[in-house]
């Protein structure tokens, strides 16, 4: 029973603990996007785009998309808070070519990512492993999130 208890208590306290309390407004972040942001990227996208000129994303697995259209009622800070999730994706991504967009976004919205736990020594060495292999399907979950995050910021200022 007291398993129980903590492990409700954990689900209901977790969401609340990873929230970001220095968003800034749906506003500024669209004058931020049109001054800065949008220029990123595209620039992100021309450079991802010719990287994967040689391959492509047809046989890739699927990821889990972050979409903005998926919800019934676009509210501003929804799509924010998708923008960011989408920002962080990026960053574990750790493509030279997405790095400064990741940057531009997270710092738009004012809000950092969440630190992750540090991994034991063999999720290292089985990482290290795979990071050379795995680049062009990362090239192709940038693009996807490049797409994804361009809808959403055309949601966010047609509202």
């Amino acid at each position: 029973m007291p398993l129980l208890c903590i492990s409700v208590l954990v689900l209901l306290l977790l969401p609340w603990s990873l929230s970001c309390d220095s968003k800034s407004s749906p506003e500024t972040v669209t004058d931020h996007y049109r001054a800065i942001v949008r220029t990123d990227l595209q620039n992100t996208e021309t450079n991802v785009t010719a990287s994967l000129r040689s391959s492509t994303c047809a046989g890739q697995r699927k990821h889990r998309k972050l979409d903005c259209t998926a919800e019934s009622s676009p509210e501003k800070i929804r799509i924010l808070t998708i923008l960011l999730k989408q920002a962080c994706r990026m960053h574990k991504l750790r493509l030279p070519h997405v790095k400064k967009l990741a940057s531009s976004v997270q710092d738009s919205i004012n809000c950092p990512c969440g630190q992750k736990n540090r991994m034991t020594a063999g999720k290292q060495r089985h990482k290290r492993q795979n990071r050379h292999t795995n680049g062009p399907k990362k090239l192709c979950i940038a693009k996807a999130i490049l797409s994804s995050m361009t809808v959403c910021y055309e949601m966010l200022n047609a509202l």
